[in-house]
């Protein structure tokens, strides 16, 4: 295959959206069961203001609630938004192994140093952002107009993204530690930087039309809020193993396991 070859944005949506409604039920149990202790377990004050939902929201959208939360200087909430965001990472990883399981015919690499890896990723990946993010909304009251602060943040968030997004699946699934999943993702992304960002921000634009009618319900009802941000958790991590499989497929062609399995 060729190193050039790009990667193709409706097809990787397609794949992952098929592969999410056939292991539905499955991706959702494995998520429900890791996620309800930081929803249904009893606690004083409301699931939106000490942070746990807005936790659920998105991996790389969780930093946009920490770093608000400690420009403004809210209380509680950036620790509670930081320990959903650890919790799904961990969904995440496990959704990431299992989806690529089903479209490649194999199983994930097992290794230590790569389950640290995923820890250490988690916490630079939310520092990286949050400081970005905590710099984007300092330049709200400065010299620069918001819109115009707010445009480069973006764009500096969506090139950090294409980088993270692949090192999770290259430690989930291949093993690699931290930095060798970091200099996989980089070597992977090379001429598809931003058609790994695509699918994937497409899907976060519609949690955010999604959770507006959530939202209105979740005012009676804040843990509805929290059905929107699992129901895309699962759908993000499947999609991410449809981009991860189609575009080592296209750097490096099918891995040597899966070649002999087709002959034999």
């Amino acid at each position: 295959m060729s190193r050039g070859a790009r990667l193709g944005v409706g097809r990787v949506l397609a794949v992952g959206f098929r592969l999410w409604f056939r292991r539905f039920p499955v991706v959702h149990l494995v998520a429900g069961a890791c996620l309800a202790p930081l929803v249904l377990v009893p606690e004083h004050g409301d699931r939106i203001a000490d942070g746990t939902l807005q936790g659920l929201y998105g991996l790389w959208v969780t930093a946009w609630t920490v770093a608000f939360d400690i420009v403004v200087g809210f209380p509680g909430s950036p620790r509670r938004a930081v320990l959903a965001y650890f919790a799904q990472l961990a969904v995440a990883a496990l959704l990431v192994r299992d989806a690529h399981a089903q479209l490649a015919a194999r199983a994930g690499r097992r290794s230590p140093r790569a389950l640290f890896g995923i820890a250490v990723y988690g916490g630079v990946a939310l520092a990286a952002f949050t400081a970005l993010d905590a710099a984007a909304a300092s330049l709200f009251d400065g010299p620069a107009p918001a819109f115009l602060s707010l445009a480069v943040a973006l764009l500096l968030e969506a090139l950090l993204a294409s980088w993270f997004w692949l090192a999770l699946p290259a430690a989930a699934v291949d093993g690699f530690g931290f930095l060798a999943a970091l200099a996989r993702s980089l070597r992977l992304g090379r001429g598809s930087r931003f058609r790994v960002v695509v699918p994937l921000l497409l899907l976060t634009v519609l949690q955010t039309g999604a959770s507006v009618p959530f939202g209105m319900l979740g005012m009676e009802q804040p843990w509805l809020l929290g059905v929107i941000g699992v129901l895309f958790l699962t759908l993000k991590a499947s999609v991410l193993a449809a981009i991860y499989r189609e575009i080592c497929v296209l750097k490096e062609g099918l891995p040597a396991e899966e070649v002999g399995a087709i002959f034999s």
